[in-house]
């Protein structure tokens, strides 16, 4: 990776409803949680309510202020990496195989 993910999650993104659920049950105000974090309540009101994009970089604040991480998992996994059958191909990649 190059540089810091500056992608944004979507109005409707479920993850949303998720923080917004966290911070309910830890019974803190929007700006509380604002405070803590580095934003102000209206940030905190438009993200949560999803007029605003979040960055991912609020989602990771958020997520990591209540004990969360966030794991980037691929929507299409790439398969693993098969051994090759080819006998001489093993064979030539070992430099201790008998020949």
């Amino acid at each position: 990776m190059t540089g810091p993910l500056t992608h944004s999650v979507p109005t409707t993104h479920p993850i949303r409803t998720q923080l917004r659920q966290l911070r309910i049950d830890a019974n803190l105000t929007q700006i509380q949680l604002g405070e803590a974090l580095g934003y102000d309540r209206s940030q905190m009101s438009r993200i949560e309510r999803g007029t605003r994009r979040a960055a991912f970089e609020w989602i990771v604040d958020y997520a990591s202020y209540f004990g969360y991480d966030i794991t980037l998992t691929p929507r299409n996994p790439c398969p693993l990496t098969q051994p090759s059958n080819n006998p001489q191909s093993s064979t030539s990649s070992n430099p201790h195989a008998r020949t």
